[in-house]
């Protein structure tokens, strides 16, 4: 015996999707993409300040190292009794760290320092093409009047600073301003650290 199946006159059976049904999945999608995208940029730049964070912790602990065996830390180009541009820039005053004794493995680069920067001076701070290692300072004696000259290439204090997630060297252009994600997770400010007074990296 067949069976047959009867359908009720003016009834249509669907097979798809209709216009409106359509655009509702896309304004959904279109909703949850603008949620997502700027959580996972805003977990990039978080994460790449972590990273900062502990790359300038270890090159404040290979400088404390260097200042151990040579009772001084590494100095910058401009401390030199007899100045050579060649060791002004930032990677050859942190050199001392990597040779002839290695106490970081190698300098870690900034990942918020990845453009050339048009500013007077920073073509000699930083030469070549990015990206570039943090930028490195030492500084004479800390004094209620500020740092003081260092002595004969001796210097007493040093400083470690990333651009922050602005990439812009707020202590250069302006004044020295510490990075804060309160204010905004791109925000004015650097990541920075001295030794000697202990500058926190953020606040």
């Amino acid at each position: 015996m067949t069976q047959t199946h009867c359908m009720r006159p003016g009834r249509t059976v669907s097979s798809g999707f209709t216009l409106i049904e359509l655009l509702i999945v896309v304004a959904i999608i279109g909703i949850l993409a603008a949620i997502a995208v700027p959580n996972f940029l805003n977990a990039q730049i978080k994460a790449k300040v972590a990273r900062v964070q502990s790359d300038i912790r270890s090159l404040i602990s290979a400088c404390e190292m260097y200042r151990v065996d040579h009772n001084t830390y590494p100095p910058d180009g401009d401390d030199l009794e007899n100045f050579n541009p060649q060791d002004f820039h930032s990677a050859a005053r942190m050199r001392l760290l990597t040779t002839p004794i290695s106490y970081i493995s190698s300098l870690p680069l900034d990942p918020f320092h990845t453009e050339i920067v048009e500013f007077p001076g920073f073509e000699l701070l930083f030469p070549g093409d990015p990206p570039y290692t943090y930028a490195y300072n030492s500084f004479g004696t800390f004094t209620g009047d500020g740092f003081q000259p260092a002595n004969h290439g001796k210097p007493d204090n040093i400083g470690i600073s990333s651009m922050g997630p602005n990439k812009i060297f707020d202590a250069v252009v302006g004044y020295p301003i510490l990075y804060n994600a309160s204010n905004g997770i791109v925000s004015d400010g650097d990541i920075t650290m001295n030794s000697g007074n202990r500058t926190p990296l953020s606040q």
